[in-house]
């Protein structure tokens, strides 16, 4: 009975540490999200920027090329960091069932 009631305390424990593991890797991830929102506002607002003084002459088109780049790397890692997060969250919301 001992040995029973042991493996059972064991075997909670693991899952709520799963759980808890779970739910702290949600929370990161949604907190990635939105710093990952964020630098693409502020890819965009470079871009943008770029573009204009490109248009008023007083930059090259290389460094409009790099804001482009820039940008187009920060919808990725948005776009990635969303991933990450719906799968945090199917991990956490699997372990609730």
């Amino acid at each position: 009975m001992d040995i029973a009631t042991e493996n059972y305390s064991s075997v909670k424990d693991n899952v709520q540490l799963e759980i808890e593991t779970a739910f702290y890797t949600y929370n990161q991830a949604v907190e990635q999200v939105i710093l990952t929102e964020n630098s693409l506002d502020k890819a965009r607002e470079n871009e943008e920027l770029a573009m204009d003084q490109y248009k008023e002459g007083r930059i090259s088109i290389v460094e409009v090329l790099n804001a482009q780049m820039y940008h187009q790397e920060a919808k990725v890692n948005h776009i990635q960091s969303k991933l990450n997060a719906q799968i945090a969250k199917s991990a956490y919301t699997v372990l609730l069932e």
